[in-house]
């Protein structure tokens, strides 16, 4: 028998948590928090940060492993507040554990956090017969994994987490399409699936991609004499800064990476996954000595390219301080932009960027946007993966119902159901599958 506790980030985006109970048995994947709304502070919605356990920490006994999917944030931005409330040690990559704790304050865990391989099954202590294992995909941070849970009775239960099928990952392992087979094979009971680009009908592009995109900005910076170059993206895409810092060191220019990016580039260099030549790349956080780099740059700004956070346009952030002139770095018509990121629909956020953009032109200076593939599987993944596993039971995760449309659409041509081999859950809800 199984039930699937629909914790959080099931009906929702953001603040990912998922339990599964066999047999009086629960496995809990990914502890998430809602980055965006943490990321407003008083303009957040402070009830949406962190997953809701009013109704689920009556189970608590019954948890025998917490397993993350990925490094991040929306997978485990919640383990230094809510993981003591479970007695149950806490798995993940190399990268993945690595990153939490040099991010999170994990010193007052109770819970032991144990590295996993991917792709190599593992025994749970204490279980009746459960193990665990991490099959390698790719997503928008490195080593992310799709969890699959081996039960005696109940076949495997596929937890996708946040993944895409990238045959060309700019760093780290092709997705394992061999495995996921043989998962297949072996019999999926349940399959939970992000579904949150399900209405894309396009194939996912390649992370590659977007490295050749930016490389055309650079050429084209050579071309018109470009002077200052500034470049922001998500702080949790390390692939992605790996690749632009490769191009701007190939465009002889001298790197600066400024905000929160440290710590992720630890964590990787730790698990084996990114190198950086630290030599050629200055990283800094603090604000007075950013102050006194942008200075630096200011003198002559050909010779650097800026890579910063606050590609939202968030108040606070470092793209916003140097747009509006609250840095020593003045940007004006020969210099320009790259946004390597996507909009966020967030009406908070959706008028921060409505601000940037007003004085980004105002400075007249070029403004590059769209530098930027998505993380998350598109209809065409979703509708291989469904071929390759051949489930039981789908539960689409990671959005409302218009979010889940595509999984749907899907299903039904594969001869799925809604509401008999298809179930759209809303979180906090429990779903027993006999």
């Amino acid at each position: 028998m199984i039930k699937i506790h629909a914790i959080s980030g099931v009906s929702s985006i953001g603040a990912n948590m998922v339990a599964y109970e066999i047999n009086s048995e629960i496995i809990i994947c990914d502890m998430g928090w809602n980055e965006i709304e943490a990321s407003l502070g008083e303009n957040g919605d402070k009830t949406k940060i962190y997953p809701n356990l009013e109704t689920f920490e009556k189970e608590a006994t019954k948890v025998k492993a917490i397993v993350l999917s990925s490094a991040d944030p929306t997978h485990i931005g919640s383990i230094s507040t809510l993981a003591n409330k479970f007695n149950a040690p806490i798995y993940g990559t190399k990268y993945t554990i690595e990153l939490l704790k040099k991010t999170q304050d994990v010193s007052k865990l109770k819970n032991k956090l144990m590295y996993l391989k991917q792709n190599n099954p593992f025994s749970l202590l204490d279980t009746k017969g459960l193990s665990v294992e991490l099959v390698n995909v790719t997503y928008s941070v490195p080593q992310a994994s799709m969890i699959a849970i081996h039960t005696k009775e109940d076949g495997v239960i596929l937890h996708t987490g946040s993944f895409k099928f990238d045959n060309r990952p700019a760093v780290g392992m092709k997705p394992n399409f061999k495995k996921l087979q043989e998962i297949g094979k072996q019999g999926v009971s349940v399959l939970s699936v992000d579904a949150l680009k399900s209405n894309d009908v396009h194939k996912t592009m390649s992370e590659i991609l977007v490295k050749e995109m930016v490389r055309d900005t650079f050429i084209e910076t050579d071309i018109v004499d470009t002077n200052g170059i500034v470049i922001t993206l998500a702080v949790t895409h390390m692939t992605r800064l790996k690749s632009i810092i490769d191009l701007s060191i190939e465009s002889r220019r001298k790197v600066i990476v400024l905000g929160d990016f440290k710590s992720y580039l630890d964590a990787a260099k730790e698990a084996g996954v990114v190198e950086f030549d630290t030599k050629q790349i200055t990283f800094e956080s603090d604000t007075s000595k950013i102050k006194t780099l942008l200075d630096e740059v200011q003198k002559d700004k050909k010779k650097y390219v800026v890579i910063c956070d606050g590609s939202q346009g968030e108040p606070g952030k470092i793209l916003h301080d140097i747009v509006f002139g609250n840095t020593g770095l003045k940007l004006d018509k020969d210099d320009k932009i790259v946004f390597s990121s996507s909009d966020i629909p967030h009406q908070k956020l959706s008028e921060f960027r409505r601000t940037l953009d007003t004085k980004i032109n105002e400075l007249k200076c070029k403004s590059f946007k769209g530098m930027h593939v998505s993380g998350h599987a598109t209809k065409a993944d979703i509708k291989d993966l469904l071929i390759m596993t051949k489930p039981k039971v789908i539960i689409p995760t990671q959005g409302d119902l218009r979010t889940k449309e595509g999984v749907v659409e899907v299903g039904e041509e594969l001869n799925y159901e809604e509401g008999e081999n298809l179930f759209l859950l809303n979180d906090g809800s429990v779903k027993e599958l006999k």
